[in-house]
């Protein structure tokens, strides 16, 4: 990757090594997110304020 970068500019390691990890990660997680076996997580927690709602009325 440090061949791809202009001569001048010095990069550290570091830097060369976590970005693309980094990157990497971000997109699983995204991948991750939005996939179709979470959608029925998601409608589960979606009608959580409603639960609490009809706790309280019960009180």
């Amino acid at each position: 990757m440090r061949d791809l970068l202009p001569q001048n500019i010095d990069v550290p390691l570091m830097t060369v090594v976590t970005t693309p990890i980094f990157l990497l990660l971000f997109f699983g997680l995204v991948v991750w997110i939005y996939s179709k076996r979470r959608k029925s997580v998601y409608q589960r927690v979606a009608g959580l304020p409603f639960d609490d709602e009809q706790q309280e009325g019960e009180r």
